[in-house]
């Protein structure tokens, strides 16, 4: 979700400019989603600041100062003696019971279905080598290509959000442009897992909320076969999340409470497989091909 209720301003400066600090829309679940709860100057209660970021010297504080609506809106702020890059990033998060929407019956509206083409077409504008104008430029077409399919409800819940829609549009050209981005929007796994020889172990944690086991290990699997390696194990690790840590849910705010850097059954594992690795046939083959340069 966007949360275009932060502004990011420097630790050390006066807020001068307005940023994106609209309201974040009430969704069920989210704590203080308008941030009016809370004492200006003091952090915002119910987020949090992810531990990448925070051991960077980035905070968070509620403020009065410019609010879209409302009294007040959340900052976002950096260390004054870095200057951050145009792709910086930072981020406001908390944890959301998602119990209810598991396993929902969901129903693709004929809108929806219209839209699809456009959707595949914008992720393709992304991934174009066309300049950051030109993209934007394409991205306002392509809006109002997607204001037509419309229907009198979605296009009113557009105009009345409209301000809010273009100010995320300008933030997201900056993060979609950044070095990262691009490359994730471009790569392709599965090519260079087809073109990989050697023997492979891939583990992944039942809890990963970030990379679904049940989507990736079989795809994984796949194409390291498809491409002729017949040595491979792909392994779900129960209770596990995305950093191999023991998680109770796998959300992204246990990684920083969660003491444990690597999980001992995570270490097993790999240890099994290279002791079994190092005592098979396989192993005297890869290196007879390695030191013949293979």
């Amino acid at each position: 979700m966007t949360l275009a209720g932060l502004l990011i301003v420097p630790c050390c400066a006066r807020v001068t400019e307005a940023g994106s600090n609209l309201g974040v829309a009430n969704v069920a679940g989210i704590t203080n989603s308008d941030f009016e709860l809370g004492t200006a100057g003091e952090p915002p209660p119910g987020w949090y600041v992810p531990k990448a970021l925070k051991a960077q010297g980035f905070s968070a504080i509620l403020t009065t100062n410019q609010p879209n609506h409302g009294n007040q809106c959340a900052e976002i702020r950096w260390p004054c003696d870095r200057k951050p890059s145009a792709s910086q990033f930072a981020n406001l998060m908390q944890s959301v019971d998602a119990t209810p929407w598991r396993n929902p019956r969901i129903k693709v509206t004929p809108a929806i279905q219209k839209c699809r083409p456009l959707n595949r077409e914008t992720i393709g504008m992304f991934r174009s080598n066309l300049s950051p104008d030109e993209k934007k430029a394409k991205l306002k077409e392509l809006e109002q290509r997607m204001i037509l399919l419309m229907g009198k409800e979605d296009r009113q819940l557009y105009e009345k959000l409209k301000g809010r829609t273009h100010a995320d549009s300008e933030f997201g050209m900056v993060q979609i442009q950044s070095a990262w981005m691009q490359f994730m929007l471009r790569y392709d796994p599965v090519v260079d897992f087809q073109r990989l020889k050697c023997p492979v172990l891939a583990l992944n944690g039942q809890l990963d909320r970030q990379v679904l086991a049940s989507q990736n290990l079989p795809a994984i699997g796949k194409n390291l076969k498809a491409g002729g390696n017949a040595w491979f194990t792909t392994k779900e690790l129960s209770g596990l999340n995305h950093l191999l840590q023991s998680a109770k849910i796998g959300d992204l705010k246990e990684y920083g409470e969660i003491e444990e850097t690597f999980s001992p059954a995570g270490l097993s594992k790999i240890l099994t497989w290279l002791t079994a690795y190092a005592k098979s046939p396989v192993s005297g083959q890869t290196q007879r091909a390695r030191s013949a340069g293979l």
